[in-house]
């Protein structure tokens, strides 16, 4: 019986290592309510979330229904393969000349175009006059198939640069004109040692044959080269989440500041607000898994907030390969005083992941979250959604199901691992070998004893002789 009760004793750890995981064994939980009569949920996938778990590949996650059984699951991108961005498409231009001043409705033109609509020779009807300069120029969008968000000019600069305010308008027979853009700013300025450039146009999905390009000022601040176009993608892309974050200021390293996302969240867009105006510098953005690094570069450029004639100017956004690093830093060269008084802002930006789960049991159901002792236990998304006949991938909705408030669960414990179980089999060779030598010091005292007590007979014998 006692050795029945020692091997029982020593497969308690496996026996408990093979329980099934309950909501204990997670952190926090979020309750999840869901219409029975679809088979397959969808939600977003909360900040909060992101910020308890443990792993980058969320497998501490689980869905569990009312009964605390756990139920299938899948987690996905929402950015879906046809959404990738389109080539930019090469737009033909025309300027467009007069005297200064002219109405842009009043200048007389000669068109020929192609079947498709494309415009192939423009000219302006009559003769111009000896001041006649460029006064707007004119955008072939024809070609273009999807919508237009982006227009990139290329443009000669003076060498003096500049700073202009341009307005785009729209046509479909270039005699009815719309706005699109009234006010865009387009620069190309030198500060500080720095050449500052900002080429682009963005707009809200844009869909035009022609387009007009004008700016505020008398005369043309550039001799526009090339146009560029950025289309919308096949299938729109999901609302991004966002999230602000106050800098840290490195006291071992100067120009370094350092933000915490919190969690594993997959951003893939930022933006680096400065604290001070008229700031220009060179900078890297940075991220790692740890707080001690390894550091990975995401960008190196520059990056400013000038004013310049009134208008303020600051960096665009920062476009980087989406990545789970929680932490982020921003190291700025301290040339020219770096950035002066203050600290950055970052505001990055995510495309959100969408999680997926059969229906199965009864609800409410609870999201959990946040555990040193679950694995990765999630579906493919397609594996999941062939559970239920019918359902494609392609046709769920972003988000059938809605979330309740957070609360604890397992709480602290749940995130701690317990302290390593006694090395039991270490413990026995120790004792094995412990008791191996006393017992053979045991035998060598007894055999020495046998031997002394021998010769001490043996010596008697002779003396009574």
């Amino acid at each position: 019986m006692r050795r029945v009760a020692f091997v029982a004793t020593l497969m308690l750890p496996a026996v408990a290592a093979a329980a099934p995981l309950t909501p204990k064994d997670f952190a926090r939980g979020v309750e999840v309510f869901a219409d029975d009569a679809t088979p397959v949920h969808t939600l977003t996938l909360p900040l909060e979330l992101y910020r308890g778990v443990t792993r980058t590949d969320l497998g501490d996650v689980r869905v569990f229904n009312k009964d605390e059984e756990p139920v299938p699951h899948a987690i996905r991108s929402l950015a879906r393969a046809d959404a990738e961005r389109p080539a930019a498409l090469v737009l033909p231009i025309f300027p467009l000349r007069g005297p200064p001043g002219a109405r842009f409705d009043d200048l007389s033109l000669h068109v020929r175009r192609s079947d498709s609509g494309t415009i192939i020779s423009f000219d302006a009807g009559g003769t111009l006059a000896p001041d006649a300069t460029v006064q707007a120029y004119l955008i072939d969008a024809s070609a273009a198939a999807r919508p237009l968000r982006r227009l990139i000019l290329d443009w000669a600069a003076p060498q003096a640069g500049f700073l202009a305010r341009v307005s785009l308008e729209a046509t479909e027979d270039l005699a009815h004109w719309r706005s699109v853009e009234p006010n865009a700013s387009v620069a190309h300025l030198d500060y500080r040692g720095h050449s500052l450039d900002r080429r682009s146009i963005d707009l809200t999905d844009v869909r035009a044959k022609y387009l007009r390009l004008r700016w505020s000022s008398l005369e043309a601040p550039f001799v526009l080269e090339k146009v560029e176009a950025d289309l919308v993608p096949t299938a729109g892309e999901p609302q991004r989440e966002s999230l602000a974050l106050d800098g840290q200021a490195d006291s071992t390293a100067p120009g370094t500041y350092v933000f915490d996302l919190g969690g594993p969240i997959p951003v893939d867009r930022l933006e680096v607000e400065l604290p001070q105006n008229n700031t220009l510098v060179r900078a890297e953005v940075q991220s790692a898994g740890a707080a001690e690094g390894p550091w990975k570069r995401r960008f190196a450029g520059e990056l400013y907030r000038v004013t310049y004639e009134g208008e303020e100017l600051t960096s665009g956004p920062i476009h980087v390969r989406p990545n789970t690093d929680r932490w982020w830093r921003l190291v700025v060269e301290e040339k020219g005083g770096g950035l002066g008084k203050g600290l950055p802002v970052l505001h990055t930006a995510w495309l959100p992941q969408q999680l997926l789960f059969v229906a199965r049991g009864e609800g409410p159901f609870l999201l959990a979250f946040g555990s040193y002792a679950a694995g990765p236990d999630s579906f493919d998304a397609q594996s999941l959604v062939a559970l239920v006949p019918g359902q494609k991938v392609e046709t769920l909705d972003v988000q059938t199901a809605s979330l309740g408030a957070a609360r604890e669960l397992g709480g602290a414990e749940a995130l701690t691992p317990p302290p390593p179980p006694t090395p039991w089999k270490v413990w026995l060779l120790w004792g094995l070998l412990v008791g191996g030598v006393l017992l053979l010091g045991w035998m060598t005292v007894r055999l020495v004893r046998q031997l002394n007590a021998a010769g001490d007979g043996e010596g008697g014998a002779s003396d009574a002789g």
